[in-house]
């Protein structure tokens, strides 16, 4: 859970197939500001620091799951628990609302965890989970569960009972949006629940130590 997608369009009509669409990345906060102000169409992201001013679809809802080296103690087991997680250095985002968030998620079963870093980017975050200096939880899983330099992540889904975060289509309430940001709305709804995204919940095949 790090960063977002913005979306400028133009006004071109819907039966235009030809839609100009000029794309944006930022962080969650910046994202916030820029759809109130009214700088971008559309944002697509997940659903946090959205105040009530910005309207939202739900795309898509993604249950979190735990990072692991492939060597780690915890991945020997099906699933991990937030407080045996918690017994081991965690590596955050350095996006707040993402890294309070994953705090949040632990101070709902009264754990409390050692941060060893904030990583600036996700594959960094990947990276170091993989070379043992941490555990971490995400929500997003690359296809492919290696970081870049080849060593193998052990996925591993959370036994407790956590709310999904949501993947959401955004827009102000105050703009009106053109025909071409009426039409990416109507696509992102038909299509992207089609998305193959891996989920450790429903997949077997994560890596075993």
């Amino acid at each position: 859970m790090h960063r977002s997608a913005a979306f400028e369009t133009g006004s071109t009509g819907i039966q235009n197939a030809a839609v100009s669409v000029n794309f944006r990345d930022a962080g969650f906060d910046a994202l916030a500001a820029q759809l109130e102000s009214g700088t971008i169409d559309l944002a697509l992201t997940y659903n946090l620091g959205l105040s009530a001013r910005i309207e939202r679809i739900t795309l898509m809802s993604l249950a979190p799951h735990a990072m692991l080296s492939a060597d780690h103690p915890l991945a020997r087991g099906e699933s991990v628990s937030l407080r045996q997680l918690a017994r081991y250095p965690l590596i955050l985002t350095d996006q707040a609302l993402s890294w309070q968030h994953v705090l949040e998620l632990f101070q709902r079963v009264g754990a409390e965890v050692s941060v060893y870093t904030r990583a600036s980017s996700f594959e960094l975050q990947r990276g170091m989970v993989a070379n043992g200096l941490g555990a971490a939880i995400a929500y997003t899983r690359p296809v492919g569960d290696r970081s870049y330099d080849g060593r193998r992540l052990a996925i591993r889904p959370i036994s407790d009972r956590l709310p999904d975060q949501h993947i959401v289509l955004a827009w102000s309430r105050h703009s009106l949006l053109s025909p071409a940001a009426r039409a990416f709305c109507d696509f992102a709804k038909a299509n992207f629940p089609a998305l193959k995204i891996n989920n450790p919940r429903k997949d077997s095949n994560s890596f075993r130590s």
